[in-house]
């Protein structure tokens, strides 16, 4: 139904500063390891999983499953916003620039994942006589915003996803 579609397409767009949060989580994560700040990752995980699950209680209460989905964008702020922190107070980022250009790369590639959020919710309902089919229309609607936002990250040079792709290569 309608309805659903709706929820499914603002969830998809909730997540959004989840999916660039979450590219900067696992380089900042590396940087954290190799700056021996262990400890540091293991109290961030912990403040992170209590924050989630505070968040996840409130919002769903207040959205339902968009506040799910929100609480998890907003856990992923804070988590990525600390381990910047800790790695700027060791001088272990010295150039912000470069962490600020990947951020603005990583949300670009993000366009295609928001746009096909807005355009999904607007599609009008199919599910007359097609109750089962209807309800797989966002199997494809991930796939396409995934390889999207993979396909724009390549193109813009993001150095993690051209290592990703590279793995996938099947030229011997």
């Amino acid at each position: 139904d309608m309805n659903s579609l709706e929820m499914t397409s603002t969830v998809l767009i909730y997540l959004v500063p989840h999916l660039v949060c979450l590219f900067l989580y696992t380089v900042l994560l590396q940087s954290c390891y190799a700056a021996g700040k262990q400890k540091l990752i293991v109290a961030v995980a912990v403040i992170a999983l209590l924050l989630k699950f505070s968040l996840t209680a409130i919002l769903k209460n207040l959205l339902d499953y968009q506040g799910i989905a929100l609480a998890t964008s907003l856990v992923e702020i804070v988590v990525v916003t600390m381990m910047v922190y800790i790695l700027r107070r060791e001088n272990r980022i010295v150039n912000l620039r470069k962490l600020f250009v990947l951020i603005i790369k990583v949300v670009i590639a993000s366009i295609p994942m928001m746009a096909l959020g807005y355009h999904y919710k607007s599609l009008p309902d199919f599910s007359t006589g097609m109750p089962l089919i209807s309800k797989f229309r966002v199997i494809p609607a991930a796939l396409i915003s995934g390889l999207s936002f993979l396909a724009m990250a390549y193109w813009l040079r993001i150095t993690e996803i051209r290592n990703l792709t590279g793995r996938f290569n099947l030229k011997q």
